[in-house]
């Protein structure tokens, strides 16, 4: 078995992932497709991109949303098939929308069966992974972009946050403190599941989590 990870998990960053386009004329650009359901819910997020110089394609309803933002000032060089931009790998603080920005925090505990064998990363820090990616999950559900939200939170960053109390060994306990806290939000493995917080429940649910936040390590084991 062989694990592959492209990507790597840099806390509060994100790959900025470019394109090289050659046609109507030679640009590089960093794109960003959101779906239209993802995009209706999470108006703050579009605000942020625009605010950052990112143009937004047309909307036609049920259609993707395209934001594009030029990055020609960086290099160009071609001796990595993977990228435009050569070896070498950018990363931009946290600006995609939750799903995306949420999915960049790739999974560093998985390792091969018994079948295989493991090298790089020790069996205790992939573990210490685990606190880590959960504090980052946090600071995207702590985003205060979230008051303004209707759709839904990012795929599985609710339950990855809960980590931080205990971690996934405690996941029934601080599953069952969770619904205490916040007794008017839906049941976690429900069908009504992930929706985005209210004011209310994104400040209680921040005030709980975020003392357990602050004593994460920064440096892995």
């Amino acid at each position: 078995t062989i694990i592959d990870y492209f990507q790597t998990m840099i806390p509060d960053y994100e790959p900025l992932k470019l394109i090289y386009e050659v046609e109507p004329s030679r640009h590089t650009v960093h794109q960003l497709n959101i779906s239209w359901f993802e995009f209706s819910g999470l108006p703050a997020w579009s605000k942020s991109l625009r605010d950052l110089g990112y143009l937004q394609s047309a909307l036609v309803q049920d259609r993707d949303v395209v934001f594009r933002k030029t990055f020609d000032h960086l290099p160009k060089t071609y001796d990595d098939p993977w990228s435009f931009t050569g070896k070498q790998r950018y990363y931009v603080k946290l600006r995609s929308f939750p799903s995306e920005a949420a999915s960049s925090i790739s999974d560093f505990a998985q390792a091969c069966g018994p079948e295989g064998v493991n090298f790089g990363l020790s069996q205790s820090t992939r573990i210490g992974t685990n606190p880590l990616r959960a504090k980052l999950k946090l600071k995207i559900l702590c985003d205060e972009r979230w008051d303004s939200a209707t759709g839904r939170q990012a795929y599985g960053a609710l339950t990855t946050a809960l980590w931080l109390v205990g971690g996934p060994e405690n996941f029934q306990n601080s599953t069952r403190e969770f619904a205490e806290r916040l007794p008017n939000y839906p049941k976690i493995d429900g069908p009504s599941a992930d929706r985005a917080f209210t004011k209310t429940e994104r400040l209680a649910f921040c005030a709980w989590l975020q003392p357990y936040a602050d004593k994460v390590p920064r440096e892995l084991p």
